[in-house]
């Protein structure tokens, strides 16, 4: 199989990549991002361009299959995102790309986050997209998500599989338990909020089977046993330390805009008030995930 995976510059795309060389099944191995790979990943074929240039459509011909991560992840460090109105339109030419080219599977990855509320509310992929008003980043995911739904039915000659995923934490995946050692994990006066967690090695086996052939349509993906957050708190070190909201977006904010590592002021508001994802469908599909959310999140800090 010849696999070509975006934003291996940073975030879900560079963990992809690390893992899937390994894949017997993928022979040839190509990543494509507009920042430079720093480090190199040894054995990726690297071509640094952006969806809307040419060589990104020259290299999509070539491909049995596309990964695309545009989930809330950003890239490794969080500052290097691409703006959402602007990931919105790059898939959107990539799934023209790969029609156009007869790629016979595409898997976008995407966040939970689409959903939207109430808080703590459990989401199937029955469950409307209602994420338009959580903020740009949120609506961005949201967009994608329609517009995937309505092409996967325009697209008989290949397969499209969206992945909705939760909050990605792991080795390679720290951005998040990094912010929260720093502030407080809870946010006063916003009731009781659960967190999931999804291991990248969970989110690769996800991968894995959509390669395969084993997925199509959509599925959410997030670690078992979601966490209240005073409890997320305590494996932190934070216990019971809170602030208001207000005060996690304005901090989130100033962190972005001197360069630091911090969740957007928008992921932020997905994370508080959104709810959890019910991965029944991907588990009869024979996804058997290897960790819960708290063994996730453990794992994150034992990266650190």
């Amino acid at each position: 199989m010849r696999l070509l995976i975006t934003g291996v510059a940073g975030g879900a795309g560079r963990l992809l990549a690390q893992r899937l060389l390994a894949d017997p099944a993928v022979t040839a191995l190509t990543g494509l991002d507009e920042h430079p790979l720093r480090p190199a990943i040894p054995g990726l074929r690297f071509v640094r361009a952006a969806l809307d240039q040419p060589e990104a459509s020259g290299l999509v011909a070539g491909m049995d299959a596309i990964v695309h991560p545009a989930s809330l992840d950003g890239g490794a460090d969080g500052s290097r995102r691409v703006p959402d109105g602007v990931l919105v339109d790059w898939t959107k030419r990539l799934v023209d790309m790969a029609q156009a080219a007869n790629v016979r599977r595409l898997v976008v990855i995407l966040s939970g986050a689409v959903y939207g509320g109430p808080p703590g509310a459990a989401h199937s992929e029955a469950d409307r997209v209602r994420g338009h008003s959580a903020g740009s980043l949120v609506r961005a995911q949201a967009q994608i998500a329609d517009y995937l739904d309505a092409v996967a039915a325009r697209w008989p000659s290949g397969t499209l599989v969206q992945l909705r995923a939760a909050w990605l934490c792991g080795p390679g995946a720290t951005r998040l338990v990094r912010w929260w050692q720093r502030v407080p994990v809870i946010a006063c006066g916003r009731g009781e909020r659960l967190f999931q967690a999804l291991h990248p090695d969970d989110l690769v086996g996800a991968v894995r089977l959509a390669l395969r052939g084993r997925l199509a349509g959509v599925y959410n993906a997030g670690g078992a046993e979601p966490m209240p957050l005073h409890a997320v708190a305590q494996v932190i070190g934070r216990a019971w330390a809170c602030a208001p909201l207000g005060l996690l977006l304005l901090r989130a904010w100033l962190a972005q805009h001197r360069g630091g590592s911090a969740p957007s002021p928008d992921a932020l508001r997905a994370l508080y008030g959104g709810g959890v994802l019910d991965t029944s469908r991907l588990r009869e599909a024979g996804w058997a995930p290897r960790y819960t959310t708290r063994g996730a999140l453990l794992d994150a800090l034992a990266a650190l």
